[in-house]
Order: C-alpha cells, then sequence, then structure tokens
C-alpha cells in the first residue's frame, strides 16, 4: 500500500492531536478561528481513512488476482 497515504493520515491526526485540541483547550483560540486555519481537518481524515481502506482492498483483490502492477508490493 502507498506509504504516502499512510504518512498523510498520520499528519492529519498529529495536527489535530497536537495543535487543533490543545490550542482550544487553552482557550488561546476560539473553535470558530482554529476551524478557519486547520479548514476541514476532520473530513480529511474521514476521506483519507475511507481512501486507505480502498486502497488496501483493491491492492488485495489484484494480489489474489495475480494482476500485479509495478511498484505495488505483491
Amino acid at each position: 500500500m502507498s506509504f504516502l497515504c499512510v504518512i498523510y493520515h498520520y499528519y492529519i491526526s498529529l495536527c489535530l492531536q497536537e495543535f487543533y485540541k490543545p490550542m482550544l483547550k487553552a482557550g488561546l483560540l476560539n473553535k470558530e478561528q482554529l476551524d478557519s486555519i486547520f479548514l476541514n481537518l476532520d473530513e480529511l481524515l474521514h476521506v483519507n481513512k475511507h481512501f486507505i481502506t480502498k486502497l488496501k482492498s483493491a491492492i488485495n483483490s489484484a494480489n489474489q488476482n495475480n494482476d500485479h502492477v509495478s511498484g505495488l508490493p505483491h
């Protein structure tokens, strides 16, 4: 599976856990201000998680059918 997809998801999660939530909890910025900075963060996480799931499924299906694509793990 694409390593970059997993890394992307990790960094989106990191932004949420290490920046958004602590800044909100500390009252540094209100929710509206943080939402304008971290635009669609929750939606990005959801879409990326769905994409990774579909990508894993497609890779597994291709591997089971011996339908390997160059550059993908076997």
